[in-house]
């Protein structure tokens, strides 16, 4: 039988509040340890509570594993390079040097091959082409002659003639008598061209009359005064 005389057994509130302290704390660490347990992605950290968080990014870049292509060296480059060898430059169509002499006397072109003005003449000269001008001009006759044992082509002589102190170009015309060389002379043979120039009467005490048969071959000029 009951005792009307006892009361009924009550908890204390401080004795609760520790009871449930008690077992926060023991949920707690059931919950830490089953994290810690638990598999988890390398590399990352727990946190507080058992949760996982990434490590934070370094400041320090990663080096890249993939091998990075380096330049070629210089002596690599060098060695891959073709050679090129220069040829020497053959002086074989360059103009020669001029020779000069007295518009009076014979002169040697190359060997065997000679130039003179033969014989100068004052004339009027007429205006027969284009560009030509009439007036006071002089007719020089000039002959070549050939000894070097083989024909020698004259298709190519270019006659020209300067005056005065400055050598100024004389302006060349056909008329009166004016003739082309042939196109070639034979050796032992010679050739004559007739050239007429208009030069000024009072500018002739200096005239210079060029003989060009080649580009092999030296320029020949005579040099003197022409008549008036």
């Amino acid at each position: 039988m009951t005792d009307p005389t006892r009361q009924p057994k009550r908890w204390a509130a401080p004795a609760l509040i520790a009871i449930l302290a008690a077992v926060i704390v023991v949920v707690v660490v059931i919950g830490v340890v089953a994290a810690a347990t638990s598999p988890r992605p390398a590399g990352s950290v727990v946190a507080a509570g058992g949760a996982s968080a990434s490590p934070a990014a370094s400041s320090t870049p990663s080096t890249s594993s993939a091998p990075s292509a380096s330049a070629p060296s210089a002596s690599a480059s060098a060695s891959a390079r073709p050679t090129i060898t220069k040829a020497t430059p053959v002086p074989a169509g360059s103009p020669q040097p001029t020779k000069t002499a007295t518009i009076t006397a014979p002169t040697t072109i190359v060997k065997a091959l000679t130039a003179k003005v033969t014989k100068m003449e004052a004339v009027e000269g007429k205006a027969n082409g284009p560009g030509e001008v009439a007036g006071p001009s002089v007719r020089f006759t000039i002959t070549i002659t050939n000894t070097t044992g083989k024909t020698v082509a004259l298709s190519n002589t270019v006659v020209n003639a300067y005056y005065g102190p400055d050598s100024s170009p004389a302006l060349e015309l056909e008329q009166p008598g004016g003739k082309a060389f042939p196109a070639s002379v034979k050796s032992g043979s010679a050739a004559t061209g007739i050239f007429v120039f208009n030069i000024p009467t009072a500018s002739r005490s200096k005239v210079e009359v060029s003989v060009d048969t080649s580009v092999n071959n030296p320029v020949v000029a005579f040099r003197g005064a022409a008549p008036r």
